[in-house]
């Protein structure tokens, strides 16, 4: 096996240098490995067999938030593994998570074989919190774009459920923090309604005033056995309330309402398209006539076939 890998650090050296003369100025969507990074191949390797012995309905991907999954309980980072043996596993889930990982990295692996072959019914991916200290927002956001492209390519009847990066950081105002919640915003965008989904459980990480406490992630970065089980009741129960703003009307109605479909237990709404109007916030919809629903146009007043409220009485010359 050692050598194996030493054969595949070597030939990636090569390549590497004859390809880097058309590497895009964006560091995050340029795929590459980490060539000085322990076990790094090794993991690599690993996850090669388990896509070769196929069975994995549910695929998780990213960095080491993604890998602590695999980390037996502690008090410190990481923990998640007795959670995942009794929530992910039975549901023939698989890890291919690596610390320290960045988009490019992630990248460089789906490109050298790791899924190849595999059809899961849904892959979870969060990646980015290392790409934070030196790319920008946008850049960041094309890298994350950049994998669920290949992901689509290369599994294109898997689902993709996209994770907001966690927060990080103990207080709110951090640069840091902050910088986080601009690339979710963007990364909402992402949502298609059908193909890929995305969904933010940050704040149930958080204090009411914003504060993240070692309570659930001891070191502000990595959560422990409890931010693990934030995270897999998250998976397991509805987002909550999606909000519908029309003119002059605002409707909040609970998601499990309308939901037309589910990732393995988490609903969504899909309401996507919008013929006119803007996008204004990853929990809001604003649109003047009409949405289209699983590819089907509607009146706003409705959803598939589950109406909402009848509406206030409305001004004259609005919408209707």
């Amino acid at each position: 096996m050692a050598a194996k890998i030493t054969a595949i650090a070597s030939a990636v050296l090569v390549s590497i240098s004859l390809l880097h003369p058309a590497l895009s100025e964006n560091t995050t969507t340029n795929p590459v490995p980490r060539l000085t990074a322990p076990n790094w191949f090794a993991n690599h390797s690993h996850f090669l067999e388990l896509a070769l012995q196929g069975n994995i309905d549910l695929l998780f991907l990213g960095d080491s938030i993604t890998d602590g999954w695999r980390v037996p309980g502690s008090d410190g980072p990481g923990g998640g593994l007795e959670i995942w043996n009794k929530t992910y596993a039975p549901r023939h889930a698989a890890n291919f998570g690596i610390g320290g990982d960045r988009t490019e990295n992630v990248l460089w692996r789906l490109d050298q074989g790791e899924v190849e072959g595999l059809n899961p019914k849904v892959i979870v991916l969060m990646i980015g919190t290392n790409n934070t200290g030196t790319n920008e927002v946008p850049e960041i956001v094309e890298g994350v774009e950049a994998i669920i492209k290949r992901l689509r390519a290369k599994m294109p009847k898997s689902k993709v459920l996209l994770l907001a990066i966690f927060p990080r950081s103990e207080r709110s105002n951090d640069p840091l923090r902050q910088k986080i919640q601009n690339i979710n915003s963007r990364l909402a965008l992402l949502d298609d309604g059908q193909c890929v989904n995305f969904l933010d459980i940050g704040g149930k990480f958080l204090q009411p005033d914003g504060t993240l406490t070692r309570d659930v992630m001891p070191d502000f970065l990595h959560p422990n056995p409890k931010g693990y089980q934030i995270w897999a009741d998250a998976n397991k129960f509805g987002v909550g309330p999606i909000a519908v703003v029309v003119p002059a009307v605002a409707i909040v109605v609970p998601v499990a309402r309308y939901a037309q479909h589910q990732v393995f237990g988490i609903a969504h709404v899909h309401i996507h398209r919008l013929r006119s109007g803007v996008f204004e916030h990853p929990a809001f919809f604003k649109f003047q006539d009409a949405i289209q629903v699983d590819g089907e146009e509607h009146g706003w007043r409705r959803i598939g076939s589950r109406p909402f409220p009848d509406p206030p009485q409305q001004a004259p010359g609005t919408a209707g």
